[in-house]
């Protein structure tokens, strides 16, 4: 009876441990400031965090348990998309070791196409490898670098400009500048 009680406690203490385990994991998930999405094999959508859902727009209720390529991925990505998965239900890309970093463009719920960051891995859950992607959106920071690289461009066409402007400015200058010494040395010759 008391090997009974002592396993039962283990079982217990093993349940708590668990539960907090996923409490923090809800926790994470709940607080992140990333998109953080886990897909089935078959593409379809088994986590959506809060902030996935402040990027896109979609509620876990419209998005879990469907295709995520039909909500935030653009049309022209979709095929891909697609193939890439296909191919790993096939077993081509077995290795579950995938980690990757992309950019590529999203679409939110209201249409508005947008530039995200993704960092995919392959994870294992319950003995199915599952996909699970942490997503930014970086359509400031690429906006930021086509400024800069145009504020970049202008500076060095100006640059080029100013350039070309002293030249030539020193070539006039000099030209005249020759006559009117020539001319003083004849005049001080003749004196």
């Amino acid at each position: 009876l008391l090997c009974r009680v002592y396993q039962n406690i283990e079982i217990i203490e093993r349940y708590r441990d668990m539960e907090r385990q996923a409490e923090w994991r809800r926790a994470i998930l709940g607080n992140a400031l990333d998109a953080i999405i886990t897909l089935d094999m078959r593409g379809r959508t088994l986590d959506y965090n809060p902030a996935a859902e402040e990027l896109f727009g979609w509620t876990p209720q419209e998005i879990l348990g469907r295709p995520l390529a039909d909500f935030i991925i653009p049309e022209p990505h979709r095929e891909q998309h697609n193939k890439a998965l296909a191919k790993w239900r096939k077993g081509e890309n077995a290795s579950p070791g995938l980690k990757r970093r992309f950019a590529m463009p999203g679409v939110r719920k209201d249409g508005m196409v947008i530039d995200l960051q993704i960092g995919l891995a392959a994870v294992p859950r319950e003995g199915k490898t599952h996909f699970t992607a942490v997503i930014q959106d970086i359509t400031d920071r690429k906006q930021l670098l086509k400024s800069l690289e145009e504020t970049l461009t202008e500076a060095e066409s100006a640059n080029k400009a100013k350039s070309e402007f002293i030249a030539n400015m020193s070539h006039e200058v000099r030209t005249p500048m020759n006559a009117v010494i020539g001319m003083s040395n004849l005049a001080l010759k003749k004196e």
